[in-house]
């Protein structure tokens, strides 16, 4: 194993990534179609409960190394570890808007079955047919927060004026005896910016996987 890889590994290991608040677990999610658990499959997923209303993609490779008996750091600052074996899994996460008197359920789908299932706040009523800028005059920029799901944001305030995203990569590891394992998540990051007007802040809302994880304000806005 070359040393950029034992590098990559090092950091996962000694700095752990301190993950955003999660919604709230859940066992199931009942749809029309009937119940579906943790554990399911993703066609029992959508034969149940239709397509998802949003889809987030990332992606969880998981690597081990042996440090052949030594200490874990030593070895992995100098490039003395020996790979075991990697495996890299494509997540998703499904949201599901089942209307106004349910809660949100974020499911989490890996390797074609659903692995986790969260709930969030009540859902929506299916969006008026109205100017997005009507929406946005309606929507409280202080309203906005950590912890809401993307969805929350699209039925409030509708879409954003402008849109970022990019990758990122976290690692979270353990290390016990001459073995060590890092998880290294790639991400896709998307920064919302929402515009509301020269008398008003913009604001800035960061997602990570169907979720709000950061809020910012900005400078005035420019909108009329």
């Amino acid at each position: 194993m070359n040393r950029a890889t034992a590098r990559c590994l090092r950091s996962a290991l000694v700095a752990l990534t301190a993950l955003a608040a999660s919604p709230a677990a859940a066992d199931s999610i009942r749809c029309e179609g009937g119940i579906v658990s943790t554990g399911d499959r993703a066609i029992d997923l959508t034969g149940k409960c239709g397509p998802a209303t949003l889809v987030d993609r990332r992606q969880v490779k998981e690597v081990r190394v042996s440090t052949a008996g030594a200490a874990v750091e030593p070895a992995l600052a100098g490039g003395r570890v020996a790979a075991l074996g990697a495996a890299t899994t494509d997540v998703e996460t499904w949201t599901y808007d089942l209307g106004p008197n349910q809660l949100i359920r974020l499911v989490t789908v890996a390797q074609g079955r659903v692995t986790r299932i969260e709930t969030a706040g009540y859902g929506h009523a299916a969006p008026p047919r109205e100017r997005p800028a009507l929406r946005l005059a309606r929507c409280d920029p202080a309203s906005i927060g950590v912890g809401d799901t993307k969805l929350d944001l699209l039925a409030t305030c509708g879409e954003p004026a402008v849109r970022d995203a990019w990758e990122e990569v976290r690692g979270e590891g353990a290390a016990a005896g001459g073995e060590a394992a890092a998880v290294l998540v790639t991400s896709t990051v998307e920064v919302w910016t929402y515009d509301f007007g020269p008398d008003r802040f913009v604001r800035f809302a960061r997602i990570e996987a169907g979720k709000v994880t950061a809020v910012e304000s900005g400078s005035y806005g420019y909108a009329r």
